[in-house]
């Protein structure tokens, strides 16, 4: 499929996973980050500034037929509410599901807001540990606490994204006591997922999730039921 917007033609290729073939659309909807994490590629990153809405309404009158989903991602999406509410407006007009990710820090001074629009499916947030001081340890500002994400969950669904970090989340011992913890929030979804190895970070505390599912047990898969 071929396309040209503002006398530039763009080739969108056939997305062979889907079989009604649609695709996903990711939105970056900013890419400053108030959080400092060792592991981030886009720490170097400078301030591109606001995203053009007018370029984006281009693009998705010609291409929304085709598009299955929209997932807004950052920087921290929520850094620049308004910006993102502005964001979430043009996207409702063309009815598809959306979700987002966030560090969680801007979030409880946002749910209502990102509540008035049904379409988001769910919010993907970042959680690097069970302990509060270990995770803002890690993003090295001050986050959600289990107690903020029981609040949230009972107005909002919400999923946990969680890297394996050496002397974090390092074993599948850590694993267990992470989804226990995450139980007592009624969070049914958690994802463990593995550094991209694009510094000496993290590349030094890499952990390899595929090794920690190796050793995968009976005594795991029962706490997991806990959290299902």
């Amino acid at each position: 499929m071929k396309l040209e917007i503002r006398n530039k033609e763009y080739e969108i290729k056939p997305y062979a996973c889907s079989p009604c073939n649609e695709f996903p659309f990711y939105i970056n909807v900013t890419n400053i980050c108030n959080a400092k994490c060792d592991f981030c590629s886009n720490a170097c990153n400078k301030d591109y500034g606001k995203l053009d809405l007018e370029y984006l309404k281009e693009i998705l009158d010609k291409v929304s037929d085709k598009v299955s989903r929209f997932s807004i991602s950052g920087g921290e999406t929520l850094i620049n509410p308004k910006n993102l509410e502005e964001l979430l407006k043009l996207l409702h007009n063309y009815d598809r599901r959306i979700t987002m990710n966030t560090n969680g820090s801007f979030l409880l001074d946002n749910i209502d807001m990102l509540n008035k629009y049904p379409n988001i499916e769910s919010i993907q947030l970042s959680r690097h540990h069970y302990e509060d001081d270990k995770n803002n340890e890690v993003f090295k500002i001050n986050t959600l606490s289990f107690e903020d994400l029981k609040k949230i969950k009972a107005n909002a669904d919400l999923r946990i994204n969680c890297l394996l970090i050496k002397n974090y989340i390092d074993s599948k011992e850590e694993i267990v006591k992470f989804l226990e913890k995450i139980s007592e929030t009624d969070i049914s979804q958690v994802g463990f997922i593995s550094m991209m190895q694009v510094n000496d970070f993290t590349k030094e505390n890499f952990v390899d999730y595929r090794a920690i599912i190796s050793s995968l047990n009976d005594d795991f898969l029962e706490t997991k039921k806990m959290a299902d």
